[in-house]
């Protein structure tokens, strides 16, 4: 079994998916994402920008985090204004679409 992450775009459509093992065994990736697509390209993606786009703009700050369930720890914890790379590296393009906020 996985647990099953949506992935937004802007406008709030689904453009991708990740996925997290819920298995202890390591024959099982821990982590499965979607492959790029015309819609989806990780290095420009960043997870939650859809719920978070106001929040950024309105405090005029954004935290970035590294995956999935931080962001939903933090948005359940009241700071919207989270979103997260979905690894350890950070991209230009996802810089350039912060700062859009």
């Amino acid at each position: 079994g996985r647990v099953t992450f949506p992935v937004h775009g802007l406008g709030g459509q689904v453009i991708a998916f990740g996925a997290r093992t819920l298995r202890s065994d390591k024959k099982s990736p821990k982590y499965f994402n979607s492959p790029e697509s015309t819609l989806y390209h990780k290095s420009r993606s960043l997870y939650g920008i859809h719920f978070a786009k106001k929040a950024i703009a309105e405090q005029d700050t954004c935290f970035l985090v590294e995956g999935y369930t931080d962001v939903i720890s933090l948005h359940q914890a009241g700071i919207a204004n989270t979103v997260a790379s979905s690894g350890t590296s950070l991209t230009v393009e996802q810089v350039r679409l912060i700062k859009r906020y």
